[in-house]
């Protein structure tokens, strides 16, 4: 059952006259509007938004060679609290999650720039310890045991592990309550997968955000689907604001998704891995190479709009041409 917290916050997204009420009752402190530390994207090439993709198979060369394309990058890590966010919304192993290897070698690049503090996180759709039943079949945990960095799983239906967040701006959410280790953090990396999604139609850069949310905010979101979904979908990811997103697109899920589903599902070699701070160029990207490996994707049905909408939050640019393509 819904404890009274979360009913206000549901009611205040149903109808407006609850907001008050369900304000006066949200754990954790106000954060009023956009972070400022998320809106200035660092990684910028002639004053556009850079995008590298990367061609090949083997993860650590494609991800150490895209990475070594942003010189600013070990300067933005050292000495900041780093949390990184992987795809965990199932105990599946890649494509349908962040790959183990992927992870630690993102890990052991992050310590060796000289980070305080390192946390993999993340928030699956489940309660108690499933949540953690996830990270320990995925090898999230081990990892984190053998480089000496913390891993942990947020409770989505537990309030106070969320902060309040605001933007005057969203269509959708009055506020939203958004992962407290994400927002509190120094630099936020995002790790995402390009795969299709049930409900979404498309799940990358944007979407691994909706795994920041208090579970509320993603059920209401489910429920009334359509615009409010991708509108939802977007101020999610507006909440967080990870300054760089890596997409292992080394493969896709094609067809169906967010999880394989037999005789539906197609896991489609793409061998390739896109790095940015701007989300919306990186989904703009990856959305288009989805279109070229499955037909049943296109990407002016659903993702266009949400492109669309985050571009008008300033989330980053639609490219191109207001982006600077580097291929490798």
């Amino acid at each position: 059952m819904l404890d009274r917290r979360r009913f206000l916050c549901s009611m205040s997204l149903l109808h407006p006259t609850f907001q008050t009420l369900a304000n006066s009752l949200m754990p954790g402190p106000q954060l009023g509007g956009r972070r400022e530390r998320n809106t200035n994207n660092l990684f910028l090439h002639n004053g556009r938004p850079l995008l590298v993709a990367v061609e090949g198979n083997d993860v650590k060369k494609m991800l150490t060679a895209g990475l070594n394309t942003l010189p600013q990058l070990e300067a933005a890590l050292k000495g900041k609290r780093v949390v990184i966010k992987p795809n965990a919304t199932a105990s599946e192993p890649y494509p349908i999650t962040t790959d183990v290897a992927l992870l630690q070698t993102i890990v052991q690049y992050v310590k060796r720039a000289g980070a305080s503090q390192i946390t993999i996180c993340d928030s699956p759709s489940f309660a108690g310890f499933a949540n953690e039943r996830v990270f320990t079949k995925l090898g999230y945990f081990k990892l984190a045991k053998e480089e000496s960095v913390r891993a942990t799983v947020t409770d989505s239906q537990v309030g106070s592990e969320y902060v309040h967040v605001a933007n005057p701006k969203w269509a959708a959410n009055p506020f939203l309550m958004s992962d407290r280790l994400l927002n509190e953090a120094d630099f936020v990396i995002n790790l995402a997968i390009p795969k299709r999604h049930h409900v979404a139609d498309f799940s990358c850069a944007l979407k691994n955000n909706f795994g920041c949310t208090y579970g509320t905010f993603r059920m209401l979101a489910h429920l009334r689907g359509g615009d409010f979904f991708d509108n939802s979908l977007v101020e999610f990811a507006d909440a967080v604001r990870p300054q760089l997103t890596i997409v292992d697109a080394r493969s896709v899920l094609a067809r169906s998704g967010p999880s394989f589903r037999q005789g539906e599902s197609e896991i489609v070699a793409a061998g390739q891995m896109i790095i940015s701070g701007d989300m919306v160029a990186v989904d703009s990207y990856c959305g288009r190479l989805m279109e070229g490996l499955d037909s049943t994707f296109n990407m002016s049905e659903r993702l266009q709009r949400q492109l669309e909408y985050a571009h008008s939050l300033g989330l980053g640019e639609l490219q191109p041409p207001n982006t600077e393509l580097l291929e490798l």
